[in-house]
């Protein structure tokens, strides 16, 4: 008769559930993480884009009979 890990009391370790979780099935998280860093650099960057373009609009209309 061979003993099985399952019939010990010890042999396994509950894992806390993630941030935000009241049940869990593993440890993935139960909310998305917002990265700040990565959004914020995002929107720096698409800003920059955005408050470039008036300036693009205005030399295109401005020089755009130039060849």
């Amino acid at each position: 008769l061979q003993r099985s890990l399952y019939s010990l009391a010890d042999a396994f370790e509950c894992l806390p559930c993630a941030e935000g979780c009241e049940a869990c099935v593993d440890g993935s998280p139960c909310v998305a993480a917002l990265n700040w860093v990565v959004r914020s650099t995002i929107f720096a960057l698409a800003c920059l884009v955005i408050s470039c373009l008036p300036f693009i609009v205005y030399f295109t209309i401005k020089y755009g009979h130039v060849r």
